[in-house]
Parts: structure tokens; C-alpha cells; sequence
């Protein structure tokens, strides 16, 4: 398991990224502060998605929706004081150019 620290603003969310038996990527992200996280950006290549990998799709765990991402990664929108959002990332080898 791979942990990451980051500080948006005045907060501190850990992210926590496990590589799943079928390659996909389960992603966890804690607010530890006292106060709301907002436009909390998860980069793909910080949770562990390997070089020549690309991430295919992006769905919240919690809400079951699919998350809207770009080739770097997304943001999690709002994440409430000492809230955990939870992800998944499905992952396949990057086209050949």
C-alpha cells in the first residue's frame, strides 16, 4: 500500500492507493483536518499507475457514479472534515504512438 500526503489549503488528506488482484487501483482519500477539504487534486502518477499505463475510467466507491478525469488524473471535489472518499481506477496499457 502506497501513502501520499498532501495539503490543500489549510488541510492535510493522506491518500492510501492498493493495486487490486485484476490490475485495477482502489484509492482512499482521509481528511485529517478539523476543517472541509475543497478541489483536492489526485494525480494518477501519485497513486502508483505505472508508466505506459492509462487510466480507462474512474468511479466514486462511495456514491457509485463515474468520476469526470483527464490523461493527469481528477479532483475530488469536497471532502468533509475527518470524511474518507474511496475510488477505483481502472487501468490498461497506454496505445502505442
Amino acid at each position: 500500500m502506497q501513502t501520499l500526503h498532501l495539503q490543500p489549503g489549510n488541510c492535510t488528506v493522506e491518500l492510501y492507493a492498493k493495486r487490486l488482484e485484476n490490475g485495477a487501483l482502489a484509492v482512499a482519500a482521509l481528511n485529517r483536518a478539523d476543517v472541509s477539504a475543497t478541489s483536492v487534486p489526485l494525480n494518477f502518477l501519485n497513486v502508483g499507475v505505472p508508466g505506459g499505463m492509462s487510466v480507462t475510467g474512474v468511479r466514486d466507491l462511495w456514491g457509485g457514479e463515474a468520476v469526470a478525469f483527464d490523461r493527469a488524473g481528477f479532483r475530488v471535489m469536497r471532502l468533509a472534515s475527518h470524511d474518507t472518499a474511496m475510488f477505483r481506477l481502472e487501468i490498461a496499457a497506454s496505445a502505442s504512438t
